[in-house]
């Protein structure tokens, strides 16, 4: 449970911290458009760990721990994009 909430941590808080500190839009305005990515991110991140898996990759933790940081770093990435568009 400590590792699930560590790793739902490194897909969340990359977004998390550019809405904290990069608001020009009020919060309810930019979530309203974004709520979809923090629903995607898990799904995402499960399917590359699946198929990182089925690909024989031999270093679980390595590959779990990097998809996680990159699917989070994109989602900052979308709602840095979505808050100049709001």
């Amino acid at each position: 449970m400590i590792v699930g909430s560590m790793l739902l941590a490194a897909l969340w808080l990359p977004s998390l911290f550019v809405l904290a500190f990069g608001r020009r839009r009020p919060f309810a305005q930019v979530v309203r458009r974004t709520w979809p990515l923090w629903v995607l991110q898990p799904i995402a991140a499960t399917a590359l760990i699946y198929l990182a898996d089925a690909a024989g990759l031999t270093n679980p933790a390595g590959y779990v721990l990097a998809i996680c940081m990159a699917i989070g770093g994109g989602g900052a990435l979308v709602f840095r994009y979505a808050m100049r568009r709001c």
